[in-house]
């Protein structure tokens, strides 16, 4: 009897241990898939102060890093927003940083979004009244090219398009618009309270944005492993951490 006793101990041991080798296994093939042979990523984005910056820094960048492999050459083209969407919808370059879910049926869209545009509205006081969207109805209103927060916002009238935030504002004071439709991150992070404090900014709405990559096999890998990766970080706590210490990012 003690002889079986200790064989089903023996046998039981080492079933642990197999199913303890079967997990590290199982784990180690779910961090490395799907197969990732790619040596650089081409990354478009626009200027945006504290997450893309010209000098390959800022929170967007930051986490590109943490969620592919190390070892990755990145090369970064900046240019204006709207056409960075059409480099990599063109197969110019592999990922756009910051795309809405509107904003192009021609690139593949991670599985979820990365951060939360926060819609505003930027306008002198006593020209313009505010108070739900169908309101925009009746004034003539500005906004960066690329930027589809009309169609967000369900508005129909037509705007005026611009290539950048100064343009916009420039537009709003000089009484060519009645208002100014404006990321307001970005916003105050090209001007300060100072160089808008004859405006008036009001908070609309929230935006869920995503990463955006081409329509190609590189564009399917590289989907692929973003979208598995960022599951995984959400599930260990790496990601709520990383969120944690970039205050100025929302994980949706």
């Amino acid at each position: 009897m003690q002889y079986v006793s200790l064989i089903m101990r023996l046998a039981l041991l080492l079933g642990m241990l197999y199913l303890s080798s079967a997990f590290a296994a199982a784990n180690k093939t779910s961090a490395n898939s799907p197969e990732f042979s790619i040596k650089s990523i081409h990354i478009a984005t626009d200027i945006w102060p504290g997450f893309t910056e010209p000098n390959e820094q800022g929170a967007y960048i930051d986490l590109i890093k943490l969620l592919f492999p190390t070892g990755i050459d990145f090369e970064i083209t900046y240019t204006s927003f709207n056409r960075t969407v059409k480099m990599v919808e063109e197969q110019q370059a592999d990922i756009v940083l910051g795309i809405s879910f509107n904003e192009s049926s021609r690139l593949y869209l991670s599985a979820r979004p990365f951060d939360v545009d926060q819609i505003a509205v930027l306008f002198k006081p006593g020209r313009f009244k505010f108070e739900k969207s169908e309101d925009f109805k009746n004034y003539q209103l500005v906004m960066q090219r690329g930027y589809n927060y009309d169609i967000a916002l369900g508005i129909s009238t037509p705007s005026y398009e611009v290539d950048n935030i100064i343009t916009g504002v420039d537009l709003v004071r000089a009484g060519r618009v009645d208002a100014f439709l404006v990321e307001k991150t970005e916003l105050e992070g090209k001007l300060n309270a100072n160089e808008l404090a004859d405006m008036e900014l009001v908070f609309i709405a929230g935006e869920p944005i995503f990463i955006g990559f081409a329509k190609n096999e590189r564009g399917a890998i590289l989907k692929a492993w973003w979208d598995q990766q960022f599951q995984l970080y959400s599930q260990n706590g790496k990601l709520l951490l990383w969120y944690q210490q970039h205050p100025g990012m929302t994980l949706p």
